[in-house]
């Protein structure tokens, strides 16, 4: 999901990430992921990823924004988990997707869409290795 996000470029959605899961993931090369993605924010920590989301829905409201672009949110809560999950009851937006890595104490995820609970997609997500989503990021688009 984060692979197709970033090839896809800033026309599809946003994507925020702390740099110690873009370098779980990527590794050495997470030090080139900026140049692939202008939608790409990576924040030192958990916590500023956390300011950056509630900064971007102050800013879409007092701009009276109605439409914005989705935003990806790729974080491993861990002991924060109480944090992360006040922060997405307090996203009023239905623009946000989360992917969490490790245990999520607040029961079972669900795919909620603008009409409301939907049953979770069918099909399986691809799971790249690190070389496979690097070779990908560097396919022209």
């Amino acid at each position: 999901m984060l692979v197709d996000t970033l090839a896809r470029g800033a026309e599809g959605c946003d994507v925020v990430i702390a740099r110690p899961d873009v370098e779980r993931l990527f590794g050495a090369a997470s030090s080139q992921l900026p140049s692939y993605a202008a939608a790409l924010h990576i924040t030192d920590t958990l916590e500023d990823a956390i300011e950056h989301l509630e900064d971007r829905a102050l800013r879409t409201a007092a701009a009276g924004l109605v439409e914005q672009l989705p935003v990806l949110w790729l974080a491993a809560p861990g002991d924060d988990a109480d944090v992360v999950h006040q922060t997405l009851e307090g996203q009023a937006s239905t623009e946000l997707i989360t992917l969490f890595n490790g245990p999520w104490p607040y029961g079972p995820t669900h795919f909620v869409s603008t009409d409301g609970p939907q049953h979770p997609p069918c099909h399986n997500l691809e799971l790249l290795t690190r070389d496979q989503a690097i070779a990908r990021l560097r396919t022209p688009k």
